[in-house]
């Protein structure tokens, strides 16, 4: 027998005796075993830390019981909420009392539901069109009762069945590329300027940089403020065109120049 690190081994080196037994696998297995096995404990734990993870991702979060002053408030929050994740929403529900205050409003995901057609179509006498709608289950509402003086977040169903794009959904939805009324104040000066349509663009890119700015978006938006104007102000010779159009459809029209 030979003695080495406190282990006594036989002469063939190939078994061992009782000092070695304290290190063998049958002493190692429950504790890994422990180790792997979960429990309720360790379970919240791991959810606390991916919700927290979750919330340093984004800048905007929502949960039930959230509370908010007015409705412009829900509305920007919402719209914000849901630019950051990456996907689109619309308003399904929006219920006022006889005061004709809101006191209930749902958002749902712009995906919600199937389609359907609106009329019995021969499918066969039309191309098929393809559709977004996947039935997403993402929904929240919000309350405002009559006892109470803040609105409150009541409901989040915070799931989704499809691939949210949080860097391209800007361009995808037209909804996030409206101009608010900052941004029509300064089309309208600019357009009274003068300003070249591709230089407000570069402009508003330059003041707007969160902003998602599409040349089509911009340049339609200048045709409006240009149609309202002329529509507003109508000069001699418009009036003129009005006044020669009565004579034909009326006789008794007589116009003195």
């Amino acid at each position: 027998m030979l003695i080495f690190g406190g282990c006594l081994f036989s002469e063939e080196y190939g078994n061992t005796t009782e000092g070695f037994e304290n290190y063998s696998n049958e002493t190692i297995e429950p504790s890994l075993i422990l180790l792997n096995k979960p429990n309720n404990n360790n379970l919240d734990f791991f959810e606390n830390i991916s919700e927290e993870t979750n919330s340093s991702i984004y800048q905007y979060n929502l949960h039930v019981g959230d509370i908010f002053d007015d409705w412009q408030s829900v509305d920007t929050f919402m719209h914000q909420y849901c630019l950051e994740r990456g996907f689109g929403y619309q308003v399904f529900r929006n219920d006022k009392d006889d005061s004709l205050i809101i006191r209930r409003k749902s958002f749902r995901c712009s995906l919600n539901g199937t389609y359907e057609a609106k009329k019995g179509i021969d499918q066969n006498l039309h191309c098929q069109r393809n559709t977004k709608k996947c039935n997403c289950k993402w929904h929240c509402n919000f309350t405002f009762p009559k006892t109470e003086h803040q609105i409150k977040c009541t409901t989040l169903e915070d799931e989704h069945n499809h691939e949210l794009i949080p860097k391209q959904v800007a361009h995808v939805i037209a909804r996030y590329r409206r101009f608010n009324s900052d941004m029509i104040q300064d089309l309208e000066f600019f357009t009274d300027c003068k300003v070249a349509p591709i230089v407000q663009l570069e402009i508003l890119k330059k003041k707007y940089p969160e902003h998602v700015f599409h040349k089509q978006d911009v340049y339609n938006a200048i045709y409006r403020l240009q149609k309202d104007c002329k529509d507003e102000s109508l000069d001699s010779s418009s009036l003129l065109e009005v006044f020669f159009e009565k004579i034909t459809q009326d006789s008794r029209w007589k116009v003195f120049v």
